[in-house]
């Protein structure tokens, strides 16, 4: 199911600035975008203002991106845009002047006058994003008419023959006299290894199309380049690359050009991609004829073959043709992984066969799609494909139902930060439509909020409780769950000690505490006995049972509640007492607060149903953040999906002590993704050095889930360290539900070994350094008193070794370590002991590794389960050290020693 590549990936956001100036200015936002009457689609083409009135929203824009960066002042940047927006717009709504944004954007670009070094070739590297260690060298030049400000010049991402250098290869290939006077010409190194120029990621380091991508990225941010005039071309070796790059983001260029050289195979798989790209092959081989015939069959008159030419035929070739930056027919067809997305469409596959072509019918305002593997699609959309005014009405096969794509500023921004959109093609609203089939059975029962008949009921009670209570009834006896269920919240937040309205939402008790969830009340009572609490090293403090580290927090008059895990002060307790409402981690005024009752959320100062939460949460630049007290879930899967992954990494909390014999301070922290893909994005960093990897380790392609030991945030202007589990858990990915069960636990399990065992040495230098350096991995893990082989093992325990306490009578409750076990069979047996304790696990030898972690589980599952009595007893004397939070290397030692001295017992344990 694992990936061995990655995409570029939107960062997780730092939290807001002050809570209150954060609605103020999101509320201004709403209120100025509400004020706007919904006019006549706008015409596409290009922006209808010149530059001088341009400028303020340039301005405008540079300083939100800064605010981005720096992650100060986010709010009243965003606040300026609109208000910008807001003057051009002339009460049209001010999302539709998309073109006039793309051409602020480019305004905005920071591009140095650099016109004395035009006409020469140079050589310049960059450092940062998944380049941050060596960096990347790149050759360029600058034509001899070059402008910074006054125009967009054409690029050419020339990519060398695998004997070249990247200067050698501006020198010796491109000294046509057209091209030196009209385009700037960059070349990038690539990597040593030839094999790897096709791909985006190699065991966890960056391969060729991450050096060609960031070439594109680091020219068009340095220079000026019209973004509508971007070619890539490939001589000899480097023609597979130039057509990978293609297949990969055919959305970023005007066209693919090979020059004495052939494409590979799978490039003639990938040929539907290229419906809306043209190709040029010069001098080509083979496989070159067979991809142009391969077009041909699609229908395609794009691709042109060119016996002889020189880089003069490729230029004239160039100058008749622009980017297709908003087709109306786009075609994806997914390879191992990549591509993902096209254009205006991103695909999620779920089956190895996938291809999803969508066509856009602006007459009828309808997109229709023809689906093969694949469970959902993301458009991404502006006034230019479609009238977002009105409906757009969606066809999948006999299906056909009608969704609403709102203009959204947040999301807007998003998508030009992360580089989904480019000047010369602005999107201002994104769209999740599921391909799965699940459409045609969704519900259409009106939701609380939207029922007015309720909604006059539900005013006509009031505030009287007995009246509620009577009309819960009414509804709960008529099976309208949700219904009653709003009632029911209503008269809690009314009355908060109501135990019948408590109960009948499933809420439990545990002394003067209400829990949401009877698991959540249990798990509190057991860390309350005083012999359970003393044995995971708790101490008593002012009555409660809590982490010795905890208690300087509880000195300071901030209370712990014990239901969400959030600290609460007085001037919490005060709003609690005023009729506020704390909705996951942001507090809801009293008077909105009825809002809360209805099922709705507030997301970026609106209030939006469930499933539109879910969709807008569905950006990882935006994630649910739902508290509790012993996991707090950062999650862009389907809250639903999020709190089954909860429940799953909760029991998993119960296998980790018995592994640990303590715990850290709870709640940890987990990121559940929702799919491979984004996974991968996030582990990797950005194919384009936009932003670094988290996993520097490169150890998260291996399994479904890693430690994001390299995770640093700005969070107002402060750089933070976020290290934690990451997994992903993709319900509609064939056996996707399994996987992701196992994947939430074995991320729970690092997130619980790193809260145990962090690396405040190597973290401290990091922040002091203004982020992680190329050493920071390896320092991270040299500062850990935990060996390697029980950190990865007791996190594998919980994710594959534990007992189903889930299974029904007369299941096998043991069936994950069997599992394990036929695993480690399957993948060449037993290494040995000794070997699995020096626990050599290599990201260039995945498989290896693979098993490596498994067998290391198996030792902790032999330690904890398999009854043997000098094993049972050097590891009471470890759990016992490490309740203490006073623990080293050497406390570990006995515990080896009885393990290989009884290596015979585990092999007894496992059935070899």
């Amino acid at each position: 199911m694992r990936a061995n590549a990655a995409l570029a990936p939107p960062l997780l956001p730092s939290p807001a600035l002050a809570m209150i100036f954060r609605c103020v200015s999101l509320c201004f936002v709403a209120l100025v975008f509400a004020s706007f009457t919904p006019c006549s689609v706008a015409a596409q083409g290009e922006s209808k203002r010149d530059d001088a009135a341009l400028e303020p929203l340039a301005e405008a824009l540079a300083a939100y991106r800064k605010a981005r960066e720096t992650a100060d002042g986010i709010d009243p940047a965003r606040a300026a845009v609109v208000s910008q927006l807001a003057r051009l717009s002339q009460g049209d709504h001010p999302l539709k002047l998309w073109t006039d944004l793309g051409r602020a954007a480019w305004l905005a670009g920071e591009y140095p006058d650099e016109r004395r070094q035009r006409g020469k070739v140079l050589v310049d590297r960059f450092k940062g994003g998944s380049f941050a260690g060596g960096g990347l060298e790149y050759a360029y030049r600058l034509p001899d008419g070059y402008e910074a400000r006054s125009k967009g010049h054409a690029l050419v991402i020339a990519i060398p023959d695998y004997d070249e250098k990247p200067a050698e290869h501006l020198r010796t290939h491109w000294t046509d006299s057209a091209v030196r006077e009209g385009a700037i010409v960059l070349t990038p190194e690539m990597p040593a290894i030839r094999e790897q120029w096709t791909q985006v990621m190699v065991a966890g380091r960056p391969g060729g199309l991450s050096h060609v991508l960031t070439a594109v990225r680091v020219a068009t941010e340095r220079f000026a380049v019209d973004f509508d005039r971007i070619y890539i071309v490939g001589r000899g070796k480097g023609v597979p690359a130039a057509v990978a790059a293609g297949n990969y983001g055919p959305h970023l260029f005007a066209g693919v050009v090979s020059f004495a050289g052939d494409v590979d195979e799978l490039a003639i798989v990938g040929a539907e991609n290229f419906s809306n790209l043209p190709t040029l092959f010069v001098s080509g081989g083979g496989n070159a004829k067979a991809f142009h015939a391969r077009t041909v069959e699609l229908d395609s008159d794009l691709c042109t073959l060119l016996p002889v030419g020189d880089a003069g035929d490729i230029w004239k070739w160039m100058q008749s043709r622009t980017r297709r930056a908003l087709p109306t027919t786009v075609t994806v067809k997914p390879g191992d992984p990549f591509p993902t997305r096209a254009y205006w469409m991103r695909v999620a596959a779920t089956a190895p066969e996938v291809q999803v072509t969508a066509t856009l019918d602006s007459a009828n305002n309808s997109v229709n799609f023809q689906v093969i593997g694949a469970s959902r699609a993301t458009l991404y959309l502006n006034d230019g494909l479609l009238d977002l005014d009105k409906p757009i009405r969606v066809v999948i096969g006999e299906s056909t139902r009608e969704l609403r794509a709102q203009r959204h500023m947040p999301t807007l921004l998003d998508l030009w930060i992360e580089g989904t959109s480019d000047p010369a093609c602005f999107y201002t609203a994104e769209l999740l439509v599921d391909l799965s089939g699940v459409i045609a059975g969704a519900s259409t029962a009106l939701t609380p909020a939207e029922d007015n008949d309720f909604l006059k009921k539900l005013a006509d009670a009031g505030t009287d409780i007995d009246a509620l209570w009577r009309l819960n009834e009414t509804y709960a006896a008529i099976g309208f769950d949700e219904t009653s269920a709003a009632v029911l919240r209503r008269i809690v937040r009314l009355q908060p000690d109501h135990a019948r309205a408590r109960e009948a939402l499933g809420h439990a008790r545990f002394g003067e505490h209400w829990f949401e969830r009877v698991e959540a009340r249990d798990a509190y009572e057991r860390r309350q006995d005083p012999e359970r609490a003393t044995a995971l090293g708790l101490v008593q403090h002012g009555g409660v049972w809590m982490h010795r580290d905890e208690r300087a927090t509880s000195s300071k008059g901030l209370t712990k509640d014990p239901a969400t895990g959030i600290w609460l002060g007085a001037a919490d307790r005060r709003r609690i007492a005023d009729g506020w409402v704390l909705q996951d981690e942001a507090w809801i005024e009293r008077d909105r607060a009825a809002k809360v009752d209805l099922g709705l959320w507030r997301v970026e100062g609106e209030w939006l149903s469930l499933a539109a939460a879910d969709r807008r949460h569905a950006r990882p630049s935006a994630p649910w953040r739902i508290p509790s007290g012993e996991i707090r879930v950062i999650a862009t899967v389907d809250r639903e999906v999020a709190l089954r992954a909860r429940r799953e990494m909760e029991r998993a909390l119960v296998d980790l002590r018995r592994v640990f014999g303590t715990e850290p301070v709870l709640p940890i922290d987990v990121l559940v993704l929702r799919d491979e893909e984004q996974y991968d994005r996030f582990a990797f960093g950005a194919p384009d050095g936009r932003r670094p990897a988290t996993s520097a380790t490169r150890l998260h392609f291996i399994h479904s889930a890693y430690l994001a030991e390299s995770w640093f945030e700005r969070v107002d202007r402060k750089l933070v360290y976020s290290g934690m589990g990451v997994c992903y858990f993709d319900p509609l990915f064939p056996f996707g539900e399994r996987y992701g069960v196992h994947s939430a636990r074995l991320a729970a399990g690092f997130s619980f070994v790193e809260a145990l065992d962090p690396s405040p040495k190597a973290v401290r230098r990091a922040l002091t350094a203004g982020g992680p350096t190329p050493e920071f991995a390896a320092e991270h893990a040299a500062e850990k008193q935990l060996p390697a082989w029980l950190r990865y093992g007791g996190a594998v325990y919980a994710e594959r070794f534990f007992e189903d306490t889930t299974v029904a009578e007369g299941g096998d409750r043991w069936w994950t370590r069997k599992w394990s076990l036929e695993n480690i069979a399957a993948g060449g047996g037993w290494r040995g002991l000794k070997e699995v304790l020096e626990f050599p696990i290599n990201p260039d030898e995945r498989d290896g590794s693979r098993k490596l972690m498994i067998e290391a589980g198996l030792v902790v599952a032999f330690i904890v389960d398999g009854g043997c009595a000098p094993v049972v007893e050097a590891h009471n004397r470890v759990t016992q050290r490490l309740a203490t939070g006073r623990f080293s290397r050497s406390d570990f030692q006995d515990l080896e020693a009885a393990l290989l001295a009884h290596e015979g017992e585990l092999n007894t344990f496992a059935g070899w």
